[in-house]
């Protein structure tokens, strides 16, 4: 009795599966999952710590002790720190607050206009040392 071969349709054939990625590479559903999570912790922080819905600094500040790109005082375990930099990484972009949706995704482009934004505001905020 002769076995009979089987046909794979050529996007499922060994070797050639679908969404096949190279190492280090994210597919779209880690993405936007990414894109989903992030949010959902930052305003789940600000409830947890700060007991508020939201606090308006936190995504500013956080986002410098994840990116090294400031002084980084918070007070977020290193662990923490390592899932919202792996997030933001995947998600390419990193959290905004919405007035009707709250804490929102936004890309990185606008990410960084908005953070931009706020580091000259909090420049322009300080007041010059003065002595008497």
């Amino acid at each position: 009795m002769r076995i009979p071969v089987r046909k794979h349709p050529s996007a499922f054939r060994p070797g050639r599966e679908p969404n096949h990625r190279l190492d280090g590479e994210t597919t779209t559903l880690q993405k936007e999952q990414a894109r989903r999570l992030l949010p959902a912790l930052v305003g789940r922080l600000c409830l947890e710590i700060y007991d508020r819905n939201w606090v308006p600094r936190l995504p500013y500040t956080l986002w410098e002790t994840v990116s090294g790109a400031g002084p980084g005082r918070c007070e977020f375990r290193a662990e923490e720190i390592a899932l919202f930099r792996l997030l933001a990484q995947v998600a390419d972009g990193w959290v905004c607050h919405d007035p009707k949706d709250g804490p929102v995704f936004v890309t990185h482009g606008r990410w960084q206009r908005s953070y931009a934004a706020w580091k000259r505001g909090q420049i322009r905020a300080r007041r010059p040392f003065v002595t008497a």
